[in-house]
């Protein structure tokens, strides 16, 4: 059986470990080749869980965490979410009425389970606790033919829309550690698509 908790602020911090190792593992896959460090996530996380209105998700079976989703105000100091606020001001968003979904990792052979849903589940009863009217996420953008795709990869395009969100016109850039075509590792500009739902 699955069980489901939720860590709102410091509540979470004694996950910072086991978040950044997930981040580390299955950001290293196509479509983020992100080639992360253990020192960079702790922090990254840390900033996250000082949040007051920040939240870590967890799935458990057995104990074992199987599935992780993290989430803040948008309007949080955290550095993937820098400079992004006017860009919702011109599409006529009010900032402070958004809530960020952040990653949403599941281990691989729980996949499928509908534990991906639940966590934003989870992460959405909350924020409409705190008045949030709506929630947002961001989505690397990588071009159809990009060589690093595996050849069973499937688009997460197609699991936004069943999960309520729509895809704006609104995009930044955010660079991280990146698995070039060639195999090198650089720290590049990689494109993000912003995907928005009415939750309030």
């Amino acid at each position: 059986m699955i069980s489901y908790k939720v860590f709102i602020g410091n509540e979470g911090a004694h996950l910072i470990g086991i978040v950044s190792d997930m981040r580390i593992t299955y950001f290293r896959e196509f479509p983020y080749m992100y080639k992360g460090n253990l020192e960079y996530e702790k922090e990254y996380i840390s900033e996250l869980t000082s949040h007051k209105k920040s939240m870590i998700v967890t799935a458990s079976i057995n104990s074992k965490i199987v599935g992780i989703s993290t989430a803040l105000p948008l309007t949080s100091d955290a550095d993937i979410l820098k400079e992004v606020y006017n860009l919702f001001e011109k599409k006529s968003y009010a900032p402070k009425e958004i809530y960020y979904y952040g990653e949403v990792i599941v281990l691989p052979s729980y996949r499928r389970k509908g534990i991906a849903n639940q966590l934003y589940h989870l992460h959405e009863q909350q924020a409409l606790k705190w008045k949030y009217k709506y929630a947002c996420l961001a989505v690397v953008v990588r071009d159809k033919d990009d060589p690093r795709k595996p050849k069973q990869y499937l688009s997460t395009d197609i699991i936004w829309p069943k999960l309520g969100f729509k895809k704006e016109n609104i995009y930044f850039n955010y660079h991280w550690p990146t698995v070039l075509s060639d195999g090198q590792v650089k720290d590049v500009q990689n494109t993000m698509v912003f995907w928005t739902k009415k939750i309030g």
